[in-house]
């Protein structure tokens, strides 16, 4: 396993070709904080090609991250994966300096931004979403639809 940086050399890169990119390396590099709720649970997976085009070197990757989360709705603990298929970046070759790359800030980023919010254990749905369902309390009708309560899409989304 790579545990340094992502770093590209692109020193022997020529125009209109291809470089591989592939990394296995450790999480660590995701600065996750050891008190938070999210936490990576195996190494990230970094694939795919860098290619030179008149001044710009052009990333085009898959991402594969792996979290260690809380259901939002019952609080079982499991394993989210990110997985960016196609992720694709741009960079004026003048902007990188001595022609190493560090892709570090970047592919975490990406990653980061990746992480739902209120991740489920289903997927798209809790999987306990039916045990859980005789304990949310939802609006009737008859009330003022005025009044409706900022929470109101997140009790939309679990009916």
């Amino acid at each position: 396993m790579n545990t340094n940086a992502l770093i590209l050399y692109l020193d022997h890169l020529q125009p209109d070709e291809e470089m591989a990119v592939s990394y296995t390396i450790d999480p660590a590099f995701l600065d996750f904080n050891p008190k938070d709720e999210v936490q990576p649970s195996r190494p990230v997976v970094v694939e795919g090609t860098c290619s030179l085009v008149d001044d710009f070197v052009i990333l085009n990757l898959l991402v594969k991250a792996f979290f260690s989360v809380h259901c939002a709705h019952c609080n079982e603990q499991f394993e989210y994966e990110v997985c960016i298929d196609h992720f694709a970046h741009q960079e004026l070759l003048e902007n990188i300096e001595q022609k190493k790359w560090n892709l570090s800030e970047i592919v975490r980023e990406a990653i980061v931004l990746e992480l739902p919010f209120f991740p489920q254990c289903g997927g798209k749905k809790c999987l306990h979403i039916d045990e859980l369902r005789k304990y949310f309390h939802v609006q009737t009708q008859e009330k003022d639809e005025g009044n409706s309560s900022p929470f109101q899409s997140f009790f939309d989304t679990v009916q």
